[in-house]
């Protein structure tokens, strides 16, 4: 399993990262964004993608070890996806005529992936030395992860619609392929923690993946 793709499909699931995780690594680097080269861009993603892959492996780890295989799943099936979109998507930009356009559309993968590499990192803390706190009723918390994303999968419309009313290419294609994946996943999910055998188990595997969400979108 390619786990360095895993995180740019998260990346796909997170949208575009916040403009501030971009200009806090600029800072942070002492290199202006605008004097990359695509080659330049390309290694920065890779180089983040790895060690945030390295966190993820340590969490599907976790995740089954505490019962928690349909959020294991979620993810395996996340960096299927990883492994056929980020090579793709390479392709449809370089097939970008406007140079300064490939730029930066490669600029804000970047910021999207620096994003990413942050937010496991605290993930990562926020699992350590912690046990999961499942704060409410397997009924509740399903409800509750269902509204959150019918909130992404509505955002995704939206920013698509807005994109192409703007002429924006690629990543109105983006977003409906995230959004297509995001569904189909997330009814996946359900189908396969209903199987399992206790309402605690299930409640926690509700719990897990929603707070994972939660988290990587920030709200």
């Amino acid at each position: 399993m390619k786990y360095s793709y895993t995180v740019f499909a998260l990346c796909l699931i997170n949208g575009l990262a916040s403009t501030y995780a971009w200009d806090a690594w600029v800072e942070s680097s002492g290199d202006a964004p605008v004097n990359y080269t695509i080659a330049e861009y390309k290694a920065f993603i890779a180089g983040n993608l790895t060690a945030t892959g390295a966190l993820l492996v340590a969490a599907e780890a976790q995740y089954v070890k505490h019962h928690l295989q349909p959020v294991a799943d979620f993810y395996v099936a996340i960096s299927k996806l990883g492994d056929k979109e980020i090579p793709d998507d390479y392709v449809r930009i370089d097939k970008l005529t406007n140079h300064t356009l490939q730029l930066d559309t490669y600029r804000k993968l970047t910021e999207g992936v620096w994003q990413l590499y942050a937010t496991g990192v605290k993930q990562a803390k926020e699992r350590a030395g912690h046990e999961l706190n499942v704060t409410d009723t397997e009924v509740i918390l399903a409800k509750d992860l269902q509204t959150l994303v019918t909130d992404l999968s509505n955002y995704l419309i939206q920013a698509a619609k807005n994109e192409r009313a703007k002429g924006k290419v690629f990543w109105p294609e983006f977003h409906d392929r995230v959004r297509e994946f995001l569904n189909a996943q997330v009814t996946v999910f359900y189908a396969s923690v209903k199987k399992l055998t206790t309402t605690d188990i299930r409640a926690a595997n509700y719990q897990q993946l929603y707070n994972d969400l939660h988290l990587l979108l920030g709200q």
